[in-house]
């Protein structure tokens, strides 16, 4: 199953089976195993915390906690962004030790049966934790992100067990690793990133402007005129190495899910249009230009993603017609 694309993992996810989400919307990435509450058995119980050895938790959006009594562990209340809203722990009330993975397991499908604080006692070994959102716009972690897969999924806000991914020395996983053990244990990975475009897509979010041809030193250039969520983004390709531009534009991509910091010979990232002009006189086949802010609403890896994605269907798309 590693490598499958996101409606097969969908598809996958719904029936019980786990998945890897990875977040690579920052420069430093995470990662967690994933599985429906309601389907999390011993044995997903006993994966996650022999493989991926991190928290395990149940990520809820903050109606269902509020129903079920839940509420955040406000005497220790943190306003960063990066801190996740978690409630008090709980076990059901059948436990004894309650940390086995036969009695967290019984606790996790139990609070999916019964979305209530009623039959489990404080503290626990279940970790709660409230989403900022059942979508990715307003908060990017595996939190949001693990709702966004349920709510893909089963076509309804569900909860899910979420176990962070610990690395060989006991920190946070990067990408590569999470990878490696999605490999190992045959389970599909999900970016977040990729999860983020299929909501701005569905929500039209990226808008085509307009394209412009135009001639530089006797060489033709498209200039492709982007709006994303009110921001613009342009993208200079020469026409002339059309061929070579499309394969940067997949290779950039791909290098993207793997490393936020990778670069290309071919392509250049600049917030000017006078900077394009001159990127593109001494040779370079594609520019982009943005004007990076770090409060924007998107990442901006994911924004080069998703419009390389745009764009390579369209030049194929008009080579095929030529041909």
């Amino acid at each position: 199953m590693f490598g499958s694309n996101l409606k097969e993992s969908f598809e996958f996810f719904a029936k019980g089976n786990s998945l890897i989400l990875i977040d690579d919307t920052k420069a430093i990435t995470d990662a967690a195993i994933i599985c429906l509450a309601k389907y999390t058995t011993v044995t997903t119980v006993n994966c996650m915390v022999t493989n991926a050895c991190g928290m395990l938790s149940i990520s809820m959006p903050a109606q269902i906690a509020e129903k079920a009594g839940l509420y955040s562990q406000t005497r220790y209340e943190n306003r960063s962004e990066s801190t996740r809203n978690y409630t008090f722990s709980i076990d059901a009330v059948e436990s004894t030790t309650g940390i086995s993975a036969f009695e967290r397991s019984f606790s996790i499908q139990k609070f999916a049966k019964t979305l209530s604080i009623s039959g489990f006692i404080s503290p626990g070994h279940v970790f709660p934790v409230v989403a900022k959102s059942t979508n990715l716009f307003d908060k990017q972690t595996v939190i949001e992100g693990a709702l966004t897969v349920a709510r893909e999924a089963t076509e309804e806000d569900s909860l899910v067990t979420v176990c962070d991914i610990l690395n060989d020395k006991g920190e946070m996983a990067n990408a590569l690793y999470a990878a490696e053990l999605g490999k190992k244990l045959n389970i599909p990975i999900i970016f977040l990133s990729d999860l983020l475009l299929l909501e701005i897509q569905k929500e039209n979010f990226t808008v085509r402007k307009n394209i412009t041809e135009f001639f530089l030193h006797n060489n033709s250039v498209l200039l492709y005129n982007y709006e994303i969520a009110d921001k613009t983004c342009e993208v200079i390709i020469n026409k002339s190495n059309i061929n070579n531009s499309i394969l940067e534009m997949k290779k950039m991509r791909y290098f993207l899910n793997e490393n936020s910091q990778y670069s290309s010979k071919s392509i250049v990232y600049t917030e000017s249009f006078s900077q394009a002009i001159k990127s593109l006189t001494a040779g370079i086949d594609i520019v982009v230009i943005f004007k990076v802010d770090t409060k924007y609403l998107f990442p901006y890896s994911m924004i080069v993603k998703m419009i390389f994605q745009d764009l390579e269907k369209e030049i194929e798309g008009n080579l095929q017609e030529i041909s």
